[in-house]
């Protein structure tokens, strides 16, 4: 264990919380530079370092609630990703959005941790928001598939999407994405319904091109 390199990265990590810190007339710098938080930052930054991933992130969550500090919540969500601890990656990307609500990494990071739980209902307006940003609009479109792909209620990843997509009727790839939903549930009328629409609005687009021809692949039977 190399103590100079933990003790560097307890000053960067403290630094960074105090320069995050929410603004709060009742706080102060003393708040965060305090005995109990440094040791409880030194502790969790040493479990980190030592693989005891899970130990660190509930100590990192921990100190997010203390501090009101996004930073924090933010490390103890990426820690999650490698701890696969669900009700822990759960709070702190919950909190990490509350205290960074214009944080995209933080939208992304409990829109996918939400559907990892198969909580739709709530990942949805999330997910409305980070499809608001006209730039990404149509890679969020095409990622929705791939993001929903393990979720077990075809039905229902359907629906969502379907209602995600209703806002852009002429954007391709949310037709795409509403096609590619119901081509599991093998709900053809949407699905031609869907591919009609991409042929008027992008009718060169390669992808559903070769959507279609890895399903003409896999089944003989489908009509088109």
């Amino acid at each position: 264990m190399h103590l100079l390199r933990i003790f560097a990265l307890l000053t960067l990590l403290l630094l960074g919380v105090i320069a995050n810190a929410k603004p709060d007339p009742s706080s102060s710098i003393d708040n965060y530079t305090n005995p109990d938080l440094v040791f409880k930052l030194l502790l969790a930054e040493i479990a980190s370092q030592r693989g005891e991933l899970n130990l660190a992130s509930e100590l990192f969550l921990d100190l997010a609630k203390q501090t009101d500090n996004a930073l924090l919540a933010e490390r103890a969500t990426r820690l999650t990703s490698y701890t696969r601890n669900g009700a822990i990656a759960l709070e702190a990307s919950k909190i990490w959005n509350e205290l960074n609500k214009d944080s995209i990494d933080a939208q992304q990071a409990l829109s996918e941790i939400l559907i990892a739980n198969n909580k739709l209902n709530e990942a949805k307006p999330i997910l409305q928001k980070l499809l608001l940003k006209e730039k990404t609009r149509a890679s969020g479109f095409l990622y929705l598939n791939s993001l929903l792909s393990r979720v077990s209620d075809k039905k229902a990843v359907l629906t969502l999407v379907a209602d995600l997509a209703k806002p852009y009727p002429k954007l391709a790839e949310a037709h795409f994405a509403v096609a590619h939903a119901a081509w599991l549930i093998k709900d053809l009328k949407t699905y031609e319904k869907e591919l009609a629409s991409i042929n008027q609005i992008k009718p060169d687009w390669e992808m559903p091109i070769l959507f279609k021809g890895q399903i003409l692949g896999k089944s003989s039977c489908f009509l088109y």
